[in-house]
Order: structure tokens, then sequence, then C-alpha cells
């Protein structure tokens, strides 16, 4: 449903309700409203602090969710529905508590347990099979180089084993090596820890 545009009268006439009224129009909405009512909990009863639990516990999630694609007969199709099933988590996270910084490790996690436990499996498949899982790989790892952009360059260093171990992982597959080149990821500077 697409996001409805208030007029300046609407929005007069709203501010001009009873403060009860408002009040019962505004729980009603925040009940409705997942995200908000997360980021509402999380502001004002746990007043912020609770960033790191919420992190560990995406932290627990995202494995979880790669692992269960284990039950079934595994595929490349498979492992990328369970790379955005894992991201959508990341990202509602992020929505919620806006933590940059989880937002960096959460994703080189999601990648780092992708190629762990699906990365021998996926090079047994051709090319066209791999291409869209490797392509979300690709785009995820030159996602995480925006987002270290924008944080202090002292993050960088907590992140540079990571870097390294995505561009070791990343290296060893030929089609992977392939994809990153055709959309500009330098996997042998992220061998070395460095941001391409």
């Amino acid at each position: 449903m697409a996001r409805q545009k208030l007029s300046p009268e609407l929005k007069k006439a709203i501010s001009e309700l009873p403060e009860k009224e408002k009040d019962k129009l505004l729980f009603r909405f925040v009940a409705k409203e997942s995200i908000l009512f997360e980021q509402l909990t999380f502001e004002l009863l746990e007043f912020g602090e609770t960033r790191t639990e919420r992190r560990e516990e995406v932290a627990e999630e995202v494995p979880e969710i790669l692992e269960r694609i284990q039950a079934w007969r595994f595929s490349p199709k498979l492992l990328s529905w369970g790379m955005r099933k894992a991201s959508g988590r990341i990202t509602r996270h992020v929505r919620v508590t806006k933590d940059k910084y989880g937002e960096v490790s959460l994703n080189i996690l999601m990648l780092r347990k992708s190629l762990e436990l699906y990365g021998e499996e996926c090079a047994t498949f051709p090319d066209y099979r791999t291409r869209p899982a490797y392509e979300y790989m690709v785009k995820r790892v030159l996602k995480i180089g925006k987002l270290l952009e924008k944080l202090h360059e002292d993050t960088m260093l907590d992140f540079r084993d990571d870097l390294a171990y995505l561009g070791e992982e990343m290296i060893r597959w030929p089609d992977l090596v392939q994809t990153a080149e055709y959309l500009g990821l330098d996997i042998v500077s992220l061998e070395g820890g460095d941001w391409p």
C-alpha cells in the first residue's frame, strides 16, 4: 500500500483534536505498525540502552536462518533466499536501533556463514545457477564498504580480519571472483584486510 501524503488541512485538523482523541489514534496506529512499535519500545522503554543485546540476538538468528537451508536439497537459489531473509532481519534491527556498527558486523556475519556453510556446494553448480547468489554476496560486500566509509576510521580496524577472511574465502571460487570483477570489487585488496 502506498504511503499517503497528509494535506495541510488534515494536519491542521489532527493537531486541533483533543489530546485524548490524539492519544487514541496514536495508540491504534502504533499497534498496527510493528517497526514503529519496536522503535518506540527501544527508545522509550529501553532508553536506547539495549542496542548491543538486540544486536547479539540478531547475531544468533542470522546463522540459524542460513542453517535451515540444510534441511532442504541445496541450491544456489535457496542460498539467495536465505541471505535475503537474513538481510531482512538485519535491516529490521537497523531500522529499529539505528545500529550502524551492527549493520556492518551482522552483514559480515551473514556473508561469512554463507561461505562457510555453502561455498563448497555452490562451486559444484554451473555459473548461470550461482550468479544471482554471487551477485548478492558481492553487492553486500560493496554495501559494507559504503557503510564503513561513514563510520569512524578506527572502526575499520575492528573489521580488518573479517574483511580479510571474506577476501580469502571469495578468492577460492573462480565464478565468484569473476562476478566480483564484473561488479567492481577488488578481492585482492579485500583479502589483504583493506577496503578496496
